[in-house]
């Protein structure tokens, strides 16, 4: 702080108007910073304050989700603040509202997915010159739908090969059960447990939903999680594992599997006992589940066409099944609020809401 880091990320994002990722990358920093009492008070101090809730209310996704956080971690220590750490954003309500929220959404993308791509809206099949796309489905039409409902979107990097992490980490940083465990308690600073929760989840998001609930049973920090979990909505959650295991193992001197892919191996014994014990934890406490399979191939490239998540892996063996014609991608992306993602998806939740 002492260098002026304050200064020159301001003086950054003034002076490059046009670069949303400068934006974006400045307001993940001082969102982190703000979690530090001393950076807290310099940076109100700073005059960043007022560009925050400008860019709070700026059109892109990757610069008002960001800004907000870092306002909202500004207010932390003031009675009913919450701490928001990194990867963990708010869809909904788009600005800081004193209002008393009903219920909480809480959204987890799959490999190689995010907090600002995976929940965007499908493109269209033909061009169009008056369609008007949503970056975030979540934010723009639930939010409509569900207006007392806080929406969370959780945002980890993953990758299908280890030559993709440009800073690389410890790999058992990135495994499932300890993902799970820190974003499990990431989403509990930020005040989750202590209104009724429905989770969303994408492709290996459903993985880490599970192992996260199975940790919330057994550990009285996250108890309260677990006891006000309704339901789960799984997109293609590979239950069993993935081809895609297959294929990095078959191109595996040219890939290099990331350990995410190598933690989906089909049928492998971790998969099968996870499924297991979720499925008695399902029963235990009678939640509530809808899940959709993929019925295409996804492209990979040109010439690869492959199938992610086999329907007897998307297939949980419990609660509703849903085949959808689409392939693992868009089978999370509804093309409008009347396509049959989006309104199955919302009668779920509005089900459970009104019990």
């Amino acid at each position: 702080m002492e260098r002026g880091i304050l200064q020159l990320l301001q003086k950054m994002v003034t002076q490059l108007p046009n670069q949303d990722h400068v934006k974006h990358i400045s307001c993940k920093v001082l969102a982190n910073l703000a979690l530090i009492p001393t950076c807290r008070e310099e940076i109100h101090r700073s005059g960043w304050i007022g560009l925050l809730a400008r860019l709070q209310r700026s059109d892109s996704l990757l610069v008002n989700l960001p800004a907000m956080k870092a306002l909202i971690n500004l207010e932390y220590g003031q009675p009913g603040c919450v701490r928001l750490h990194d990867g963990i954003y708010i869809f909904h309500p788009p600005f800081r509202e004193s209002r008393t929220f009903a219920a909480d959404l809480v959204f987890v993308h799959g490999l190689n997915g995010g907090a600002f791509k995976t929940w965007r809206q499908k493109d269209p099949d033909t061009p169009c010159c008056d369609f008007e796309q949503t970056m975030c489905w979540p934010r723009d039409w639930l939010a409509e739908d569900l207006p007392l409902v806080r929406m969370i979107g959780v945002d980890y990097e993953s990758y299908l090969s280890q030559w993709a992490p440009i800073c690389p980490y410890d790999s058992d940083k990135r495994s499932q059960a300890p993902r799970a465990e820190a974003i499990l308690s990431s989403l509990v600073e930020a005040g989750l447990g202590s209104r009724p929760i429905v989770w969303i989840s994408h492709s290996m998001g459903g993985l880490l939903v599970k192992r996260m609930l199975l940790l919330a049973r057994d550990h009285p920090q996250f108890r309260s999680v677990f006891d006000r979990t309704l339901g789960i909505i799984f997109f293609s959650t590979p239950h069993r594992g993935s081809y895609v295991a297959s294929l990095s193992s078959q191109m595996r001197y040219l890939l290099i599997p990331s350990i995410e892919v190598l933690e989906l191996i089909n049928n492998s014994s971790e998969l099968l006992k996870l499924n297991q014990d979720f499925a008695a934890l399902i029963g235990q406490r009678q939640l509530a589940s809808l899940s959709f399979g993929e019925l295409r191939k996804t492209h990979l490239s040109r010439r690869i066409h492959f199938e992610m998540v086999p329907l007897d892996s998307s297939d949980p063996g419990f609660g509703q099944f849903i085949p959808l014609d689409t392939n693992h991608r868009d089978v999370c992306k509804p093309r409008d609020k009347s396509n049959f993602i989006y309104v199955k998806t919302l009668s779920f939740i509005k089900s459970l809401f009104s019990q």
